[in-house]
């Protein structure tokens, strides 16, 4: 009955129930998860996603609210379903579509790392919100923009919308990039569709390093793809950032390899004194490995499987350490950003 009933990663793409089932391997697969599917499935329908967090069916089974007053009055404003009218919509590469819509709300609250849930359609095959992460905001315009991978029906229905359509998005969510002005030389490692949040994180470094008018700051970006028919937005970064590197997979273009090889030369030189990284897990784990040894800070935005994107379904759980043991943490409620020490991956 909820075989399939899960999100993709969170992270600039999720794939339609089609492309997935539950109970292959790994802890994912859980029967603790795989009833955690079926209660958001059943979540879902209750109107919990048609209204602010806080009403629904999960909020009428409590005999009282839990949190303190302050509390459910910031997770009601943020965690809030917003009509968005889209403004601009475009094919930047095969299957990668950059979309613009008109939410002066979100754009006021966002801040990069944070991703938003949206609808795409009332379909069954498409029940689920599909996570997709915040790419850069205008805060003249009022505009939210976001870029996402064609990969399964939900992506497909919503590549289909047009300008003046409206969607239904809840956001923003999740817990963004923690940026510090005591790091002169960050460095920010992207591959494939985790490229795309890294762009808004780009242009605040960059803000900072301008008020901060310190001649030897430096923001170096290594980001990967596939091959040279997805490379997308270089000239952005090359706009933002002091050195780009564009690595591919095949070697079609850039320097054939991924974007772990340039940042690991740069950490043995110490040329880098904090590292943010987006994009797939064994991308991820290659950073946290290259950091640690190094000595050197970094915040991961990780990739997982989502149902809901607010807590509520359990769905997307992640080993994190506590303290002298571990423990599961939620990538859309405690992450998606998460410190590099704190993150366990599996062998």
């Amino acid at each position: 009955m909820y075989r399939g009933f899960l999100g993709s990663a969170g992270l600039g793409i999720v794939n339609s129930p089609s492309d997935f089932a539950v109970g292959v391997n790994s802890h994912s697969c859980s029967r603790r998860l795989k009833i955690a599917s079926l209660r958001f499935f059943l979540l879902q329908f209750s109107g919990l996603f048609t209204t602010p967090v806080g009403a629904g069916f999960y909020a009428r089974s409590q005999a009282k609210p839990t949190a303190p007053v302050a509390l459910r009055k910031e997770r009601k404003m943020y965690k809030k379903k917003h009509i968005c009218e889209i403004t601009q919509k475009k094919e930047i590469a095969k299957g990668i579509i950059d979309m613009k819509v008109y939410s002066p709300d979100i754009v006021e609250q966002a801040s990069p790392g944070q991703f938003l849930n949206i609808r795409c359609s009332d379909s069954l095959n498409t029940v689920l919100r599909r996570p997709i992460s915040i790419c850069d905001v205008d805060n003249v315009t009022g505009e939210l923009r976001f870029i996402f991978q064609i990969k399964g029906e939900g992506t497909s229905v919503l590549a289909c919308t047009g300008i003046g359509d409206n969607i239904d998005i809840l956001g923003p969510l999740g817990n963004p990039f923690k940026v510090d002005e005591k790091y002169s030389n960050p460095t920010l490692v992207g591959g494939g569709i985790g490229v795309f949040p890294l762009l808004m994180l780009a242009k605040k470094l960059k803000t900072g390093i301008e008020q901060n008018k310190r001649d030897d700051n430096l923001t170096t970006a290594y980001l990967g793809f596939r091959n040279k028919d997805i490379v997308v937005l270089e000239d952005e970064f090359s706009e933002i950032c002091d050195n780009i590197n564009i690595y591919t997979d095949d070697g079609s273009y850039g320097q054939k390899g991924f974007a772990t090889d340039g940042l690991e030369k740069i950490a043995r030189e110490g040329k880098t004194d904090i590292v943010y990284a987006c994009g797939p897990s064994p991308m991820l784990k290659g950073v946290q490995s290259i950091c640690l040894v190094n000595e050197i800070p970094c915040q991961l935005s990780m990739e997982q499987r989502m149902g809901c994107g607010i807590g509520a379904c359990l769905v997307c759980a992640c080993k994190t350490k506590k303290e002298n043991d571990w423990g599961y943490g939620h990538v859309c409620k405690d992450g998606p950003v998460f410190w590099g020490d704190e993150v366990i991956f599996d062998e």
